[in-house]
């Protein structure tokens, strides 16, 4: 080869990785703006659209990682668990406020006594206001009279993760599952707990979210995404 076709040569390639680099620079910023989009809609409170768009972040950070494995690694990354986090705290948000709404629906299908049902009510409002260790008390007494109550071991799982106590939360929706394979808000809410463990169980995270929805459960597109289930 000569000392000029070389040069060509040299000079192509380059332009050829320039522009490839310029392309998926491209890209990288169209993403980007994609998640600051849904960041400003999470700030307006518009979380469907917000949840949406942190989906869509994600897939598109994905793509991006197969076509270009070798650009900017470590921030894709990032990002990615970021949108997850802000997509479970959108989930963890939109099931606290639904939580009193299933709790009513389920006691219209297998009524508790009048008693319990207020005991339960109010258990569910104190975790929605952040009273969890009212929540836990009020729970545990009624244990010790219905040992079997599945509501109320979901109740005290919710209770544990508003505390932070996540392992524990783990075994008292796994407990109110046992008493209850129906209960679609325990396998619901045990799918979240096992995509936020330290050693995320995507599987067995799928496996709960689909016997929620076989239960009863609405679909939840948010958390589809995160489960990779679209």
């Amino acid at each position: 080869m000569g000392l000029s076709a070389a040069i060509l040569l040299s000079a192509w390639s380059a332009a050829t990785e320039a522009e490839a680099k310029g392309k998926a620079d491209r890209q990288f910023e169209s993403i980007s703006r994609i998640l600051e989009k849904a960041d400003q809609k999470r700030e307006k409170g518009d979380a469907e659209e917000a949840g949406r768009l942190y989906g869509a972040t994600i897939a598109a950070y994905q793509e991006f990682h197969r076509n270009y494995p070798d650009e900017w690694v470590e921030l894709i990354q990032f990002r990615i668990a970021y949108c997850r986090n802000q997509l479970m705290s959108l989930l963890a948000e939109k099931r606290a406020a639904a939580a009193k709404a299933t709790a009513a629906k389920k006691q219209e299908e297998d009524p508790l006594p009048e008693e319990l049902a207020k005991s339960i009510a109010k258990s569910i409002d104190h975790c929605r206001n952040g009273r969890y260790d009212e929540a836990e008390s009020a729970m545990n007494k009624l244990i010790e009279t219905r040992p079997n109550c599945s509501p109320a071991y979901l109740i005290l799982g919710t209770a544990c993760v508003g505390k932070g106590k996540l392992d524990m939360a783990v075994t008292l929706l796994q407990r109110a599952i046992a008493l209850d394979v129906t209960n679609h808000e325990a396998h619901y809410n045990l799918a979240q707990l096992l995509i936020r463990a330290g050693k995320p169980d995507f599987d067995a995270a799928r496996a709960h979210y689909r016997q929620a929805l076989l239960h009863g459960a609405d679909h939840d597109r948010d958390l589809e995404a995160v489960l990779g289930l679209e």
